[in-house]
């Protein structure tokens, strides 16, 4: 089963979405804890309980807003990206410890779905629990421009650049990801035809042209 960053999950067994909060301003700890309002909150009820729930999902605060959600890398040893939220799914690469990446949705055994068609990133290991990704909230990016036009307006200018600036921070992670392929590739003397791959994916990531000619003459003098 699969949620959204602010508590719409998408049924398995029929189509649609149904929402798992009626307000999604509140820690799912403090509505299913007995808050004032919390018991009208909450149409959904995990069966396991609350503690199973917040063991298994990437981010258990409700976003405020609806939109993508950025993680940070924080597994040393970086965390892999798959085609299917499986362990056993095919790898279609890796995204490196202090990488930041864009989500669109989380399962409840510890995925995410990268934005794009990327593909899926375990945000939980599987052995022991700990945290391979890291939500990163406006707030912590301190995106959040106080009062002007009223709070409607200020959430939602501070969710646009909250979303900019994820993107901003995926781009730059990606670019300088394409340029350590491409240095690896010219010092390890790999054939042409590689590092004419390299070279092309390091284009599209947006390395300057003074870096590759870099690592070109990197691969000549070598």
């Amino acid at each position: 089963c699969e949620e959204t960053f602010d508590g719409w999950v998408k049924l398995a067994d029929e189509p649609g979405w149904i929402p798992r909060a009626a307000h999604c301003d509140e820690t799912l700890s403090a509505s299913l804890r007995g808050s004032a309002s919390g018991k009208e909150q909450l149409p959904l009820l995990p069966v396991r309980g609350l503690p199973a729930l917040e063991r298994a999902l990437a981010v258990c605060l409700l976003a405020r807003l609806p939109g993508r959600q950025m993680f940070e890398v924080v597994c040393e040893r970086g965390v892999r990206v798959c085609r299917e939220p499986s362990q056993d799914a095919l790898q279609s690469g890796t995204h490196s410890f202090g990488e930041f990446v864009l989500a669109q949705s989380q399962t409840y055994h510890g995925w995410i779905r990268l934005a794009d068609d990327e593909g899926w990133m375990p945000a939980l290991d599987v052995i022991g629990g700990a945290r391979l990704l890291q939500n990163v909230r406006p707030e912590e990016l301190q995106l959040a421009s106080p009062g002007a036009a009223g709070e409607g307006q200020v959430e939602g200018a501070g969710n646009a650049e909250a979303e900019e600036a994820a993107r901003a921070a995926a781009a730059e992670a990606a670019r300088r990801q394409a340029l350590r392929a491409l240095e690896v590739a010219a010092m390890s003397g790999a054939n042409t035809a590689n590092f004419c791959a390299a070279m092309e994916v390091a284009r599209g990531r947006g390395v300057s042209k003074k870096d590759i000619a870099r690592c070109n003459a990197m691969r000549t003098d070598g």
